[in-house]
């Protein structure tokens, strides 16, 4: 497409394209005639050039036509030679009514388009389309976009509810307007509700389980997952046990079978955002937090590992069970950031409202940040959330704030280490 003129050729040969077209243009001089006997000095439209369509002109102060034309009427006129100036290099036309046949041009009705769009007139002479139409290769520029449809009907076979899927490929296009577009520069600084949450059919099936609980026989399948230790640079004395729940055994994976679930994560651009509104800040973190929340008894044979004593590979093995949601496996983050809004709104009665918007959009994963006017609302914010996460289970630890006071009120196995260079 050609920056200049926006015809269908590369900008770079812009100039080269355009002299051609003049010359062209230059060697057709078409021979029409006048039927009024005006003045010579007329103006004319540009016109395309199509042999088998007519033209009707409202700024045209004479009528034209072809000599073909004219000897079918059986009327005579007078010679007049025009340089037409086309458009699309196309042949001349055979008929060009003006101004002086108003009864012809007159409008009788208008079908109006939205702002910038053509609009349709209908005169005795038929329907005519007026203003500037789209060129054809800019059909491949759309902002139409190809999705998949998914329809879903739910039967009753023998007594089993199950569900028929049928996908089908459709062209959607997004239409935004101004207040969609306001709306969507506020998504980084607002937190979604769970409820609010924009899911996915398998997500709504996590959701719905997470809720209700799962009530499901033990079926005797049992999963034993490879296990090793990672150790960070910056924590030479501390290992964190990393499940490979997604080790295959005949094709088949423990997070093959396991629901995702919704991202629940607050956004991190809002929470940083947000951490630097107040002037007195605070930071914590949740203590294991992946550990925190169980697992249903009848689901842990599925978390099973193999361990040897000492890690003497010549003693007997041993079989044990996890009985919390593991790092690694697909649903743990969903899993847990679910029942962490849970306790927030489960215990936001009695610890307070603030605590609980704290707990529920200040978080990202496991790290809280927040920041507060004052010291001494600082020091309640504390006190507040970490009562309400005790009480689902959930420990406040690793706080740290830009005033001493704030932090004097923790204990001193509760505030973060911070190694001097």
């Amino acid at each position: 497409m050609c920056a200049v003129c926006k015809r269908c050729h590369p900008t770079s040969l812009h100039e080269a394209i355009l002299e051609r077209i003049k010359e062209r243009e230059a060697e057709k001089t078409v021979t029409l005639y006048k039927r009024s006997t005006a003045e010579d000095n007329i103006t004319s439209d540009k016109v395309s050039e199509d042999p088998k369509s007519d033209i009707v002109s409202n700024k045209s102060d004479a009528c034209f036509i072809k000599e073909s034309i004219l000897n079918k009427f059986g009327t005579k006129g007078h010679n007049v030679h025009l340089k037409l100036a086309t458009v699309l290099e196309e042949t001349v036309e055979r008929l060009l009514v003006g101004l002086t046949c108003m009864r012809a041009i007159k409008p009788r009705e208008l079908i109006l388009g939205k702002d910038d769009e053509p609009y349709a007139r209908k005169t005795l002479l038929g329907w005519s389309i007026i203003g500037r139409v789209i060129d054809k290769c800019q059909d491949d520029v759309t902002d139409q976009a190809l999705a998949s449809e998914l329809m879903v009907h739910k039967v009753t076979i023998n007594g089993e509810k199950k569900c028929g899927f049928l996908s089908s490929q459709t062209k959607v296009k997004e239409i935004i307007n101004p207040a969609q577009l306001s709306k969507f520069f506020e998504l980084d600084f607002n937190e979604w509700k769970i409820g609010d949450i924009p899911c996915s059919h398998q997500d709504r099936i996590f959701l719905r389980k997470m809720k209700e609980g799962i009530h499901q026989q033990e079926d005797g399948h049992v999963c034993y997952i490879p296990h090793h230790g990672v150790y960070h640079p910056k924590k030479p004395g501390k290992i964190r046990v990393i499940f490979d729940c997604s080790a295959t055994y005949k094709n088949e994976s423990l997070n093959k079978n396991l629901l995702q679930g919704p991202d629940l994560t607050n956004n991190l651009i809002g929470v940083l955002c947000r951490f630097r509104k107040y002037y007195v800040a605070v930071v914590c973190d949740i203590e294991a937090m992946f550990h925190q929340v169980k697992v249903r008894p009848n689901h842990r044979n599925l978390l099973r590992f193999l361990w040897w004593n000492n890690g003497d590979l010549y003693s007997n093995l041993m079989e044990y069970r996890m009985t919390v949601h593991l790092f690694g496996a697909t649903s743990s983050p969903s899993v847990a950031n679910f029942a962490l809004k849970a306790t927030a709104d489960d215990y936001k009665g009695p610890k307070g409202s603030k605590a609980a918007t704290f707990v529920t959009n200040e978080f990202y994963v496991d790290d809280g940040l927040t920041s507060v006017p004052t010291v001494a609302e600082a020091i309640s914010l504390i006190k507040d959330s970490k009562a309400l996460c005790q009480s689902g289970g959930f420990k406040l630890h690793k706080f740290l704030s830009n005033h001493k006071e704030v932090l004097e009120t923790t204990n001193s196995d509760e505030r973060a280490s911070i190694k001097k260079k």
